[in-house]
């Protein structure tokens, strides 16, 4: 077989290597898979070469990058959000004084509002910041999954105004050891995110067995993520929306990084998007 003309890319790879270099590169033989080539120099001006596939590794180096880079930001993040919180609640005090000083009627006091509602969405996002800032450790525990959806479901009542999300469980009873309040938490701002797009009739909650886990998706139909918007989407305060703060994604990325865990994300635009994570599968729920 010639390697040049059957496989360009490892040819080029290896053409090009060192004694003990190593390069990485799609493999050929599967798709969606990584191969590292490694070069070694032997007696007689032979070349001896080690290939592997690393695609596991590379995926464990790119999400220990991401926890180190989650972590730093939240500590920056949880500091500057306290320091805008004790400036903010001096702002709103002034505010109210000032509002003491004008006649009902008077024009200006529609400038106040302005600035009062300004500082209630500055007040927001300062409590986004602290709650991906702070992340409490996990209590985990043995727990239902449906029970889960149905509180994230149950705290957005409002928002859904009688509509309902599908949640499809396969088998039915699944559980999980993770902490309960908290994955909820990861599908009541997955949820969210979904409801920004379409409507509850056009997203899907499964939960299904995959081996040893637990796996969860949450789905939709809609117009679906651009893909050079996949690899920043779980980055802190990166968002596209007009209102957003960039922080409901990461929170939830944060808190399943705590569960030893991490938040995929799949998007073909025009064909929806779905957002999936594993949870170490228990065998029978904690009786309380």
């Amino acid at each position: 077989m010639d390697l040049s003309v059957s496989f360009p890319e490892l040819s080029a790879a290896v053409t090009t290597l060192r004694h003990g270099q190593q390069r990485e590169f799609a493999s050929p033989f599967r798709a969606h898979r990584m191969l590292g080539c490694t070069s070694y120099e032997a007696e007689g001006g032979a070349w001896l070469l080690a290939i592997r596939d690393v695609t596991e590794l590379l995926s464990q180096r790119k999400q220990a990058h991401r926890e180190t880079q989650t972590s730093v930001v939240g500590q920056m993040a949880m500091g500057f959000a306290h320091e805008v919180r004790n400036m903010l609640a001096a702002v709103v005090t002034l505010l109210a004084s000032l509002e003491q000083e004008f006649e009902p009627g008077d024009h200006r006091l529609d400038y106040l509002s302005r600035l009062r509602r300004l500082a209630g969405k500055l007040a927001h996002l300062t409590t986004s910041t602290l709650r991906f800032g702070r992340a409490p450790a996990p209590i985990q525990r043995t727990m239902l999954m449906r029970q889960s959806v149905e509180s994230a479901i149950e705290n957005m009542a409002v928002r859904l105004q009688g509509a309902t999300i599908a949640c499809i469980e396969e088998p039915p009873g699944l559980t999980a050891v993770a902490d309960q309040a908290q994955v909820a938490q990861v599908f009541e701002i997955l949820l969210e995110n979904a409801l920004d797009v379409v409507s509850p009739d056009h997203i899907r909650v499964r939960l299904r067995q995959a081996g040893d886990a637990v796996e969860c998706l949450v789905e939709d139909d809609g117009p679906g993520i651009p893909s050079e918007q996949l690899g920043q989407i779980l980055a802190p305060f990166f968002t596209t929306k007009p209102t957003g703060t960039g922080l409901g994604l990461a929170i939830a990325a944060r808190i399943l990084v705590m569960h030893q865990t991490s938040l995929s994300v799949h998007s073909v635009p025009g064909r929806g998007a779905t957002f999936s994570f594993l949870l170490p599968r228990a065998a029978t729920p904690e009786r309380s």
